[in-house]
């Protein structure tokens, strides 16, 4: 009898998968330039979570967070400056616990992850206002370590389907003697011009609420 508990408590809690879609809203909380220029920005999420016990598992996420500015446009003498929309990808890994619950229904969690955060400067096009020609200048992207930590919940809906909801900070560490190309194109027809600029690029935090679906595969 006990042989076959032991397999049947096997067999509940073997290993299983999760393929989560999310959508996301993030909040600048930290460097004045981050919290001063940038807004409110909205973001989308893939992840993939392997629990291999019925309280611990391991997560990759894969995220895009489209940062806008709170400057959207400027006005020079002779000039208008619009600022695009800039864009940050981000890819992390880390431990996951699930807390023991009575409901088979709910699951609430607790993570960590640590990861790499690559942020893309919006363009900044400047229009002439007299003859309306235009340059645009664009930028290369910046790479920096960051972690993050958060929490969440899993509604199921099905045997296959759960929603997610979840909360998380990010934090990312400064990197110094990064180096930014600034490639800025004419509408006239003049020659591209480029130029690079070394230094030094701050921390930065966020706040950040998900949504989203889950599947469960293996279970």
């Amino acid at each position: 009898m006990f042989m076959f508990a032991s397999l049947a408590d096997a067999q509940v809690y073997r290993p299983w998968w999760n393929v989560l879609v999310k959508g996301s809203v993030g909040f600048p909380t930290s460097d004045s330039a981050f919290t001063d220029g940038s807004s409110t920005f909205p973001g989308a999420q893939l992840e993939l979570a392997y629990n291999f016990h019925r309280n611990w598992g391991v997560y990759g996420n894969f995220s895009a967070d489209f940062i806008p500015s709170k400057t959207s446009s400027a006005t020079l003498p002779g000039a208008t400056i619009e600022y695009k929309t800039s864009k940050q990808f981000s890819g992390y890994i880390g431990p996951r616990y699930y807390f023991p619950m009575d409901s088979k229904n709910l699951m609430v969690y607790a993570d960590l992850g640590v990861g790499i955060y690559s942020f893309s400067q919006g363009d900044a096009v400047a229009t002439n206002t007299a003859n309306g020609t235009t340059q645009t200048a664009a930028y290369s992207s910046i790479s920096q370590m960051g972690i993050n930590g958060g929490a969440g919940l899993n509604v199921t809906v099905s045997p296959s389907m759960f929603l997610n909801f979840g909360a998380k900070y990010h934090s990312i560490f400064s990197k110094s003697g990064i180096s930014v190309t600034r490639t800025t194109t004419y509408s006239n027809g003049a020659p591209t011009q480029t130029d690079t600029f070394t230094g030094d690029a701050t921390s930065r935090g966020y706040f950040q609420l998900t949504a989203g679906v889950g599947f469960v595969f293996g279970r």
